[in-house]
């Protein structure tokens, strides 16, 4: 699997790259949320089809692991980004404030991420990568959020359409 990292201490960053490449990934370490956007858009020009169906298929990379404190570019910033270019990557949270980090992203990210508490050891990240079943679990679940959405957006179009046919004039009050 391709494995894109930002985090921001070195020592720890080069844990990741040993641990996930020992297991046979393809690992691109970045040291902070810039950095790790830019390493993003540099996958997503090497693809030649970059539609929402093409990408909900073949993911720029099996799975984006940001730290959530940085420097430049915090994680949910960076995560920001990346989903706003492909709605369908997948997210993984390395955080040491798990809580805020949670509370943060269902508010702002209007997406389902995935998250590890710091410290953990080290094989909790290779499992949490390697477990595709629950990758697939979160998939149907965005699916689901992302139907609604449409649904509701439908729902005020047609709303507003019916408001247009009312063509109900108020005059302009006056002080």
């Amino acid at each position: 699997m391709k494995i894109l990292v930002a985090e921001d201490e070195s020592d720890i960053a080069g844990m990741y790259k040993d641990m996930l490449e020992g297991r046979g990934h393809i690992v691109t370490v970045t040291h902070d949320g810039s950095q790790c956007i830019q390493a993003y858009r540099d996958a997503l020009e090497m693809f030649d089809d970059t539609s929402d169906e093409y990408l909900s298929k073949n993911p720029l990379f099996d799975a984006v692991v940001l730290d959530y404190n940085m420097p430049n570019m915090d994680g949910l910033q960076a995560a920001k980004i990346i989903l706003a270019m492909n709605k369908h990557q997948r997210i993984i949270f390395a955080s040491a404030y798990a809580k805020s980090t949670l509370e943060e992203s269902v508010k702002q990210l209007r997406a389902v991420v995935e998250l590890l508490s710091k410290p953990f050891a080290d094989d909790v990240l290779i499992d949490i990568i390697d477990n595709r079943r629950v990758h697939e679990e979160l998939k149907k679940i965005n699916d689901i959020l992302s139907k609604q959405e449409r649904i509701q957006v439908d729902q005020l179009r047609d709303m507003l359409k019916g408001l247009k046919k009312l063509k109900v004039d108020t005059p302009l009050l006056s002080g």
